[in-house]
């Protein structure tokens, strides 16, 4: 019977592993007991989990997300959790700027700044996912990362991914304690979920005594089939609950520092907007808004250099206004190609009246440096003079 069930799980992996490949894009609380919080500010990450090398955090792309972890589905999109971009650390909380949220990576020297935030799905209680867009700047080619199709459910394998705290804080009282330890490092374990649903799943601690924490917030995880093979990411790290902390400690800054045991932590799940996600990060639609909010801006500093005096958003000389734009049109290429019609005619007389100074100041106006003739003037000097025949001579 035991034989039997595991050939039936394995089967119905390798079904999801080909729905896959086909579909496939590639506030902190307190409680009485214990304590539940968003792990982004604080950097909380799988404690005794085992650490990722660099080559394989660029294979998974693996990505740093401000205090938050990340992934980087294609080199246009990131995906993280909601509560990342807020200011107040809660989910569907007020958009932190975009300069607050650096995109950096092990793999590479490049620190990207976003240029648009994606967030606030669902109805009624948000989800705990966002998309961030990294605009004209982006870490050249990667991998693109396949999103899970289907439902998470308890008989499922997830490996998870994280940084920053790898060991509980210990010890007794203040003097003799010490808090939990983090080094910004991805680390890795392998769960399966207590409880699941259409939009979020619980992990507890495996067997190893390893915390399903996730790193930062955003952090993801991939759904494995019993051998490794990684049948897409089903969602990301958001919050977890921690049952006790070391007394007699500070209790400001964050509440991680001290905390000596988490029991589970929660994932959202993009199951109900993975669709929408795969169709908002078609990389094909980055390029073309990338091409054309090249083309608006150029035509925006020819509008500027040449005073032709037109005017508005349409005009604007910053590149990401434009791509921006672009981008909130999901693909529909009509519009933009009617701003790059609508700018060229408006430019046409300006560039016409340019071309005729342009005619004017290279016209010849001849030798200014030599002397006139005053007969010159007259254009005596410049008459033929023909044959005015033989020489007289006078006789002597």
């Amino acid at each position: 019977m035991h034989m039997i069930l595991h050939k039936v799980m394995v089967v119905r992996f390798l079904v999801l592993a080909a729905l896959c490949a086909v579909m496939s894009l590639g506030s902190t609380r307190i409680a009485r007991a214990g304590g539940e919080g968003n792990t982004g500010r604080a950097q909380q990450e799988i404690v005794q989990g085992y650490l990722v090398d660099v080559a394989t955090q660029k294979e998974l792309g693996l990505v740093i997300v401000g205090g938050c972890s990340g992934t980087l589905i294609n080199q246009y999109w990131v995906l993280t959790a909601d509560h990342c971009l807020t200011t107040d650390g809660n989910v569907g909380g007020p958009t932190t700027p975009l300069v607050t949220i650096p995109i950096s990576a092990a793999w590479s020297k490049n620190v990207l700044t976003p240029t648009r935030f994606v967030r606030n799905w669902g109805a009624g209680s948000r989800l705990d996912v966002a998309l961030i867009f990294l605009g004209d700047r982006d870490f050249g080619r990667v991998n693109v990362q396949q999103l899970l199709v289907g439902i998470v459910d308890t008989e499922m394998t997830l490996t998870k991914y994280g940084r920053g705290i790898y060991a509980y804080a210990a010890g007794t009282g203040n003097g003799s304690a010490t808090p939990a330890a983090q080094d910004g490092k991805y680390r890795q374990a392998v769960f399966t979920p207590s409880v699941a649903s259409a939009t979020s799943y619980m992990l507890p601690a495996n067997a190893a005594n390893q915390v399903a924490n996730g790193g930062d917030s955003g952090g993801p995880d991939r759904v494995t089939t019993p051998d490794g093979h990684i049948l897409g990411i089903a969602g990301v790290q958001s919050t977890c609950h921690w049952t006790s902390r070391i007394t007699g400690m500070p209790s400001d800054g964050s509440i991680w520092t001290w905390v000596d045991k988490i029991d589970t932590c929660n994932s959202a799940a993009i199951n109900t907007t993975r669709d929408e996600m795969i169709e908002i990060m078609r990389p094909e639609k980055a390029v073309f808004c990338k091409a054309y909010a090249k083309e608006a801006l150029a035509a925006a500093r020819e509008n500027q250099k040449n005073g032709c005096g037109n005017s508005g958003p349409r005009w604007s000389t910053t590149l990401n206004n434009h791509l921006n734009w672009c981008m909130i049109l999901n693909g529909d290429r009509g519009p933009p190609n009617s701003e790059t019609a609508a700018r060229s005619s408006a430019l046409k007389p300006c560039r016409e009246m340019v071309l005729l100074r342009g005619q004017i100041l290279r016209k010849p106006v001849g030798d200014l440096t030599k002397p006139v003739d005053p007969l010159d003037k007259l254009g005596i000097l410049r008459k033929p003079r023909g044959d005015v025949g033989p020489v007289l001579k006078t006789n002597p």
